[in-house]
């Protein structure tokens, strides 16, 4: 596509317009790096031109063309005034071609953009500052920042001529936007951050981005949802314009270039140990570098992350391997004191060959706690195979689990069971297995693991933990009031890992049962618990926030459910993290749904889902299915709900928690395939279920539903009733409105 949609500067074309209008504006000058969209924008102001019928034309200027007098504007002069002259005989000529060019729009206004004006000729740069300074037509004279220009052309915003509007680069909506136009739907928003990043908003860059990532496969649809598959390698007009800039330099600027791509940010002083100091300061007077301080070390960084992507791409994997070694020796030589040392060394020495199976395996459990999965499993299974024991065992079991592969970290811990020594190894594999069956939708699996843990761990601590887990088990198969049963004294008592379970537990069956304080009070506590643990769970702490969002929205706060909401998404994808991103995304519908906005609510929904199936967390996804399921039903798509539900059916028996909301999710799929007395029986059985297991929230839910298609009389009672039970404004803007 040679046009691509022009996104993100509706403030600049609103100004444009307005210029555009003012007969008294003999022009604007754009400016702005390269690749910002500065000719795109000029190509949409000729379109705004000649939408009100003025007549438009278009020069570019080259570096070729600025060797001849008028050569960038041959193409619309006359061939016999194309000549140079001085004094009064100059004058003259510049009147007679500005006469020459605007005649060839007749009693029209003539719109003229000038592309790479900063590389006119001087001629040409003369004789576009007459056209301005006579106000004889429209200039749009679109230039380079920082780029030298003739003394015509840096006059013409220098003396007020014309005003000067300086481009940056596109915002994370916008660069999403260009995506969704281009592959015409929803984008994750995990692949539109990366994408955002490594293009940092310049259009062209983004352009060259997005077309590789769709030749290579690597941007593909993905159950609905556009998604980043693999990291993209850089196309061939991405290394063309990296090259260009680089072409000039010295090997041992390159090489610079190159330590940076493959380990940027370096510290000066680890950059000079390797290679002479000078070098990166005459880097950074080019605009390839900057640095800044970061405490007392200074930082340097490559200026665009796509320069480290091409570079990167082209360093052979032997000199990788080399330079992977020289630089994990002089961070390791400086002490390596701080925590991303740990992980940058022992990622280089992976590169490199290897190291200690104690620095790989430390870092594999730092990397896992920054939720860098990919990299803790690489880690950790160099630690494995370097003989780094039950620990290292553990975690390649635990990473395989939180990558999805839940039957191969079965399997491992199953081995690992045979052998273990001491109460606290059984009791750490046998929780490890209980997350693993949870987020499987394996609640016979999970009660037989606690079942035999119980049985054989006698320390009391110990216990606490299990009994965490047990109040997720009655969670699942009885509801919400039946957890508050398990949970009620082990809360009072509980510490660390214990606390941490059992406050997930205890969250959500308050949410349920409409005890928002409560709820709100004990997540806030299990989070402070959660940031203090000195070993990781396999829940994330974006679990506390998934809770909160959730009893914000039980009670009606929906602006603060909202926004806390898409801080962590936020957060999710500022720190990579995949799964904080799902189980944001899975908040961000629940609260769109609750809120009405139904599109909201479906695009997140589908995210999420596809997040969570590409994990195998089951839990999770069924979820975002009964979202998904819920918001094409209430808009109408009887068809699009009915696959969320065939697609909910697939799933074993939903936990007991969950079937009030299955089966509202399936009344208002019903709704939209027009069957009302079929709704009408599915939101009463809802309503049953909601009101026998504790989940009050949804209880008032489907009698609401059962209202709004025409049975209010009967819902009345019932929902006063429920009212009287919970706290929050949501429930009592329901039984206000039946």
């Amino acid at each position: 596509m040679s046009q691509w949609p022009l996104v993100g500067r509706a403030d600049e074309l609103r100004r444009l317009e307005r210029l555009l209008r003012d007969p008294s504006r003999p022009g604007v000058v754009l400016a702005g790096p390269a690749g910002a969209g500065k000719t795109r924008l000029a190509s949409a102001c000729l379109e705004l031109a000649e939408g009100a019928g003025a007549a438009t034309a278009r020069a570019t200027a080259t570096h070729s063309a600025a060797a001849v007098p008028f050569g960038a504007l041959s193409a619309l002069l006359p061939p016999s005034d194309q000549t140079g002259a001085a004094g009064s005989d100059r004058t003259e000529l510049l009147r007679r071609l500005v006469e020459e060019l605007v005649g060839r729009a007749g009693k029209r206004r003539l719109v003229l953009v000038v592309d790479d004006a900063h590389l006119l000729d001087d001629a040409s740069a003369t004789l576009v500052h007459r056209i301005v300074e006579t106000r004889a037509a429209f200039v749009v004279a679109v230039i380079r920042s920082g780029e030298p220009a003739p003394d015509a052309v840096v006059a013409l915003w220098k003396d007020d001529l014309l005003e000067r509007m300086e481009l940056t680069g596109l915002g994370a909506d916008a660069v999403q936007q260009l995506i969704e136009a281009m592959v015409g739907g929803p984008v994750n928003g995990a692949a539109a951050a990366f994408l955002a990043l490594r293009s940092e908003g310049n259009a062209l860059f983004l352009r060259e981005l997005i077309l590789g990532a769709l030749e290579q496969g690597a941007l593909s649809e993905q159950e609905g949802i556009w998604c980043l598959t693999e990291q993209p390698t850089p196309s061939i007009r991405l290394v063309e314009l990296v090259e260009d800039r680089v072409e000039s330099l010295s090997p041992e600027e390159r090489t610079v270039l190159e330590y940076l791509s493959f380990a940027e940010p370096l510290g000066a002083a680890e950059l000079g140990t390797i290679l002479a100091p000078d070098v990166a300061e005459q880097l950074e007077s080019r605009g390839l570098v900057t640095s800044s301080l970061d405490g007392r070390r200074v930082q340097i960084r490559l200026a665009h992350p796509i320069y480290g992507d091409v570079l990167r791409s082209r360093i052979p994997a032997l000199r990788s391997t080399k330079m992977a070694r020289a630089l994990a020796e002089v961070v390791e030589a400086n002490g390596a004191r701080r925590r991303e040392d740990i992980l940058r060394v022992a990622s280089w020495r992976l590169t490199g060959g290897g190291g200690s199976p104690d620095l790989m395996l430390t870092a594999a459990v730092t990397a896992r706690q920054i939720h860098d999965y990919p990299l803790a499993e690489r880690l950790a299974r160099f630690a494995q195979q370097a003989g780094g024991g039950f620990e290292a065992d553990l975690l390649v079991a635990q990473l395989a689990a939180l990558r999805g592969r839940g039957a191969e970290a079965e399997d491992r811990l199953d081995g690992l069971a045979a052998t273990a020594a001491t109460d606290d190894e059984r009791f750490r594999i046998a929780m490890s297995r209980v997350d693993n069956a949870y987020v499987r939708l394996q609640p016979e699996a999970q009660l037989a693991i606690l079942a035999a843990a119980e049985a054989a761990i006698t320390d009391p601590e110990l216990r606490d933990q299990i009994s965490a887990y047990r109040s997720w088990f009655a969670l699942a198969g009885q509801g919400p009031r039946a957890c508050d049963v398990v949970v009620g004294g082990l809360i009072d008592r509980a510490t660390g890992h214990a606390l941490v379970i059992a406050s997930i537990a205890a969250g959500v069956a308050f949410a349920q049962l409409g005890r928002i304080e409560a709820g709100l009070e004990i997540s806030g506590k299990g989070e402070i618990a959660h940031q203090s643990l000195q070993t990781p769970l396999y829940w994330g702490p974006w679990l506390h926030r998934w809770i909160r969002c959730w009893l914000m929205s039980a009670a009606g706060d929906f602006e603060e459910a909202h926004a806390a909401a898409l801080l962590g998404y936020e957060q999710a994808l500022a720190e990579g993290s995949a799964e904080a991103q799902a189980w944001m995304a899975m908040s961000l519908s629940g609260v769109a749904c609750e809120r009405g906005r139904v599109r909201t609510a479906a695009r997140y929904a589908q995210e999420g889902a596809a997040l969570f199936r590409q994990f195998g967390q089951a839990l999770g996804e069924f979820h975002c299915l009964m979202v998904l399921a819920q918001a094409y039903g209430l808009a109408g798509q009887a068809e699009a709900a009915s696959e969320a539900l065939r697609r909910i059916d697939a799933f074993p028996s939903p936990i007991c928690a969950d079937l009030a909301r299955v089966k509202e999710a399936k009344g208002w799929a019903t709704v939209a395939g027009g069957d009302l007395p079929g709704a009408r029986v599915l939101f009463e059985e809802a309503f049953d279920v909601g009101n026998e297991i504790g989940d009050l929230i949804a209880a008032a839910s489907a009698l609401h539903s059962l209202a709004r298609i025409g049975h209010a009389k009967e819902a009345l009672d019932r929902i006063r009733t429920v009212g009287e039970q919970v706290e929050g404004e949501l429930t009592a803007a329901r039984v206000a409105h039946v």
